[in-house]
């Protein structure tokens, strides 16, 4: 029997087709906040976000600004956060969503840690930006992303 330990045999596929997390890490899901401080544990060195692979250093840079803009900004720092996550081993069921706000960052047009000025559906931003940092609170419970994969709602809304 294998060691379910031993995240590093999970390879999981999500929104573009170049990003490839391996899951290595407690199978936790932590806040913007937690990888910004805390860089030296992150599972991955680079990440595509909004369709545009980003190294460390400007993963870090995108996570210490905060809103400029209407939501992108936050949007952007839940969405790193939420790839960092699955990265790290927590339950991959956040994928759509993740897919999602990859789109919206790339219709806002974000590119390196400026943001421009979304003409759109702010509402659809600001639902998105809500499930990943619920996903992105849940800690480590055991049963966290199966609670997370049943009740998670937009009130119609579907990734």
């Amino acid at each position: 029997m294998r060691n379910s330990s031993l995240f590093s045999a999970i390879v999981i596929l999500l929104a573009a087709p170049h990003l490839v997390l391996a899951a290595v890490g407690d199978g936790c899901a932590y806040a913007p906040a937690y990888w910004a401080e805390n860089p030296d544990v992150w599972p991955v060195d680079q990440l595509d976000v909004g369709k545009v692979t980003r190294d460390k250093a400007e993963l870090l840079a995108l996570l210490d600004t905060r809103g400029n803009g209407p939501d992108l900004g936050q949007l952007m720092r839940e969405t790193i956060a939420a790839k960092l996550n699955v990265a790290n081993g927590a339950p991959a069921a956040i994928g759509p969503y993740i897919t999602w706000a990859d789109g919206l960052l790339l219709w806002g047009k974000i590119k390196g840690h400026t943001t421009i000025t979304v003409v759109g559906d702010t509402s659809t931003i600001n639902d998105v930006r809500r499930v990943l940092a619920d996903y992105n609170a849940q800690g480590c419970a055991g049963a966290a992303g199966k609670a997370f994969e049943e009740t998670t709602s937009l009130g119609g809304l579907k990734a």
